[in-house]
């Protein structure tokens, strides 16, 4: 497979797959006729446009660190698209995470209200207080350190 790139203002890549292609034209009398574009024909249009050879040989894979994603990056060297990998802070995994962490402290609100109201009318609590609060204060905890990489 033959790749022809163009790295866009953003960043981004615009590719082009290079292969044989056939186009139907009509003739002077209107009959259709084919026309095969070679690779040739095609690679010295898009070089006029700016296109360039892209490399692909750049199959590394890295794994990224707990709460980052790997962004991959484009650059020109010898006449050439280069691929390459760079490491970013994942904020909407992050964010996700905080989201359901959250959700996971909520989900005991009731056995809290609960203990409370058997509390002020002297009864036994239903559920053990100390190991709720623990879990809680443990996930809040790691609420904050998810928060902290935000900032």
């Amino acid at each position: 497979m033959i790749l022809y790139g163009k790295i866009k203002e953003n960043g981004l890549l615009a590719l082009e797959e290079v292969k044989e292609r056939t186009e139907v034209r009509s003739d002077k009398k209107g009959n259709p006729e084919q026309r095969v574009i070679t690779i040739d024909e095609q690679i010295a249009v898009l070089l006029v446009d700016g296109w360039m050879p892209v490399d692909t040989d750049n199959t590394t894979t890295v794994q990224p660190e707990e709460n980052h994603i790997m962004r991959q990056v484009f650059s020109k060297k010898d006449g050439r698209i280069i691929t390459s990998f760079e490491q970013i802070l994942d904020t909407e995994g992050i964010k996700q995470k905080i989201d359901n962490l959250t959700k996971e402290v909520a989900a005991t609100d009731y056995q809290v209200r609960k203990c409370q109201e058997y509390s002020l009318v002297g009864k036994a609590m239903p559920y053990d207080i100390q190991v709720i609060h623990k879990e809680a204060e443990s996930i809040r905890g790691k609420i904050r350190e998810l928060e902290k990489l935000l900032i």
